[in-house]
C-alpha cells in the first residue's frame, strides 16, 4: 500500500474482476452498478479484515481517526499497527 491508496488497489481489483469475467460487454449503466456494488463489497471486506486485525489497545484511537476523515492519517496508522497489512487486505479481497 505504500505507493498506491486501498481505495485504488479496490478499484483496479473491481476493474480486473469486470474484465476477467467479461462483464464490461454488459449496459453501460449495469456495468456501473455492477462496480458500485463490488467495491463497496469489496471495501466492507477490507474494513472488516482491518479492524479484526488492529490490537485491542489501537482500537480507540483507530475510532477517532476514522471521525477525523483524514485518509492519509488512516493509512499510515494502520500500516504501523498492522505490520503485514498488504497481505491482509490482499487475503480479504480471495
Amino acid at each position: 500500500m505504500s505507493a498506491t491508496s486501498p481505495h485504488d488497489a479496490i478499484n483496479a481489483f473491481v476493474d480486473r474482476l469486470i474484465e476477467e469475467k467479461e462483464l464490461h460487454i454488459l449496459e453501460k449503466d449495469l456495468v456501473q452498478e455492477i462496480r458500485i456494488d463490488l467495491v463497496e463489497r469489496a471495501q466492507d471486506k477490507v474494513n472488516m479484515a482491518i479492524i479484526t486485525n488492529l490490537p485491542d489497545d489501537k482500537l480507540d484511537a483507530f475510532n477517532k481517526l476514522t471521525r477525523t476523515g483524514d485518509l492519509v492519517a488512516l493509512q499510515k496508522f494502520c500500516q504501523e499497527a498492522i505490520p503485514n497489512i498488504e497481505e491482509v487486505i490482499a487475503q480479504s479481497l480471495l
